[in-house]
């Protein structure tokens, strides 16, 4: 009877402990984190080609603060750095496909007009 009563309040302890990370999964594979993290990553390769390309600080300035919004909407570490950088370079490898439409449109999407 003790090791049932022990084994319980184990199986308990571990269902409680483990739901809040189960619900935190779940996020990161929600369509809104998805999208912003989409974006995130599309700001930050539009703001690489910008700066490196054009020395427009004023562009690269209004993508930064569209970027910034996305990630001051979240507690720190709210989007991984390795599904950042995954994303970016997805993004990176569909602009040389598709060209620079394929920028424009999303960032359309992301919020710059």
């Amino acid at each position: 009877m003790g090791i049932l009563r022990i084994l319980s309040v184990l199986v308990l302890i571990g269902c409680v402990w483990s739901k809040p990370s189960i619900a935190y999964h779940d996020k990161k594979f929600s369509e809104e984190y998805q999208f912003e993290k989409n974006c995130v990553a599309l700001l930050s390769l539009a703001r690489d080609l910008t700066f490196d390309a054009e020395g427009n600080t004023e562009k690269y300035k209004v993508l930064s603060n569209v970027q910034n919004k996305f990630y001051l909407k979240h507690p720190s570490g709210h989007f991984s750095l390795k599904h950042i950088d995954a994303a970016k370079f997805l993004h990176k490898q569909r602009l040389n496909e598709k060209g620079e439409s394929y920028l424009q449109k999303g960032l359309r999407e992301c919020g710059i007009n």
